[in-house]
């Protein structure tokens, strides 16, 4: 097993009196990549980004380190499994934690801010903790990586070997099958002019101003997928319907991430890992409902199917595909009907077929209704498009058509507890006239 993590830093190795690691805040710049790619360019081309969770207190406390995620292939150096059911643009590089050639490479970029004292030398230096809790001392080393802008190298093969009796992960992940591969590595990256021992317990006391870091590598992917019911039009947007998230495995709460929408021209359920190059949207996780793609091109035809992701960038299978095309709001209006409920809504909606139901069946039958229902078409277009591009308006719309639709479809419910209730006060009046 070889896992390498590599930490830049700014202002290593040079006169400090005192040092605070700060983790660099820009979130395009945590990658990780195969150790046989070329890591000289400091552009990170070919780099695979990871998600990386920066903590709320800045990493400084071991309680509430900063997260990265790594996911990995298989130990056979095929890795088809993680390799297809994923988001990243180019798996193929994804690396294993056992193969000779694919060492894994876990880059973080640390800003290192300090105060200068002449004649001092702060060195950056890095612990990994062991299953007492205590942080040991592993050996790094530090190249130019730019101008101003070093590398600090954490190999976590090397640590392992010299702590790995102590550090019960290096021991899983090398007895761990393929596909049930996960832990977690923590380190504590502090500066001192002091040179700790290789294996002795660095004291967070001692050494203060360090940073903590959660490692986190799995190559377990989902099991389930989703299933997509139907696909509701709207102007510029489509809503998709789905269901059966909550049956899928390794995807847990603390790891889901994102649902991706992409599209599907041939229907595809299979697994989908580069595959997925037209994804038009990825957003909150959505185990069971509506996932709401916008931007769309009315009067276009697009075929779409959504995966679940977790934070691995691991994806379920893609669903079933269906068609839909967004409409303009005059023709989604008009095909709606019901314009002021249609633009309230904004799509299709139960409410607006329960009105168009009452419509057909009850208010046309009649002279009188009808000519209130003409009354209505006659008005109701020239308000709708106001309704509907003003959210306020669109919520009182729906807010009165919910009320409406409630008190009608539960009428005769009502009607009923309404005369019981009546009868039961008629009824103890009568008994205390009575006495």
């Amino acid at each position: 097993m070889r896992l390498t993590l590599l930490l830049f830093t700014l202002l290593t190795n040079v006169c400090f009196g005192a040092i605070t690691v700060t983790h660099y805040a820009e979130s395009d710049v945590n990658y990780f990549r195969a150790a046989n790619s070329n890591i000289s360019s400091s552009s990170e081309s070919g780099w695979l980004s990871m998600v990386f969770e920066a903590s709320s207190g800045g990493g400084t406390a071991k309680t509430s380190p900063h997260v990265a995620y790594v996911p990995m292939s298989d130990d056979t150096g095929g890795g088809d499994d993680q390799i297809n059911n994923n988001i990243l643009s180019n798996s193929t590089i994804m690396p294993s934690l056992t193969s000779a050639t694919d060492t894994l490479n876990v880059f973080l970029r640390i800003l290192v801010e300090t105060t200068t004292t002449a004649g001092e030398t702060e060195t950056l230096q890095v612990g990994l903790e062991d299953d007492s809790g205590d942080f040991k001392k592993i050996n790094t080393t530090v190249s130019e990586y730019s101008t101003n802008l070093w590398r600090l190298t954490i190999d976590l093969q090397t640590a392992c070997s010299s702590h790995g009796s102590s550090v019960q992960e290096c021991t899983d992940l090398q007895t761990q099958t393929d596909g049930g591969k996960e832990e977690t590595f923590k380190f504590y990256v502090f500066g001192s002019a002091s040179i700790v021992p290789t294996g002795d317990i660095v004291d967070t006391t001692t050494y203060t101003g360090g940073i903590y870091y959660s490692v986190n590598v799995s190559d377990k992917i989902p099991a389930g997928t989703l299933t997509l019911t139907s696909i509701e039009k709207g102007d510029t947007r489509l809503t998709l319907k789905v269901t059966g998230g909550n049956s899928i495995t390794n995807m847990s709460s603390s790891i889901i991430y994102r649902s991706v929408v992409f599209k599907n021209a041939t229907g595809s359920t299979t697994a989908q890992g580069e595959g997925v190059s037209d994804i038009i949207q990825s957003d909150t996780a959505v185990r069971e409902g509506s996932i709401e793609v916008k931007n769309l091109t009315n009067g276009t035809s697009y075929t779409l199917s959504t995966s679940l992701v977790n934070k691995y960038q691991f994806a379920t299978t893609s669903t079933n595909a269906i068609s839909e095309t967004p409409l303009e709001i005059e023709a989604l209006l008009k095909s709606q009907a019901c314009y002021l409920v249609t633009a309230g809504f904004q799509k299709r909606h139960y409410v607006l077929d329960y009105f168009r139901a009452i419509r057909d069946n009850y208010l046309l039958q009649f002279e009188p209704t009808k000519k209130l229902v003409d009354l209505y078409y006659a008005t109701a277009p020239k308000y709708a498009p106001i309704i509907y591009n003003s959210p306020k308006l669109s919520f009182m719309v729906r807010s009165l058509s919910y009320g409406v639709y409630f008190f009608l479809k539960f009428f005769w419910y009502l009607l009923a507890i309404g005369l019981i209730v009546l009868a039961i006060k008629l009824k103890r009046y009568r008994l205390t006239l009575a006495s």
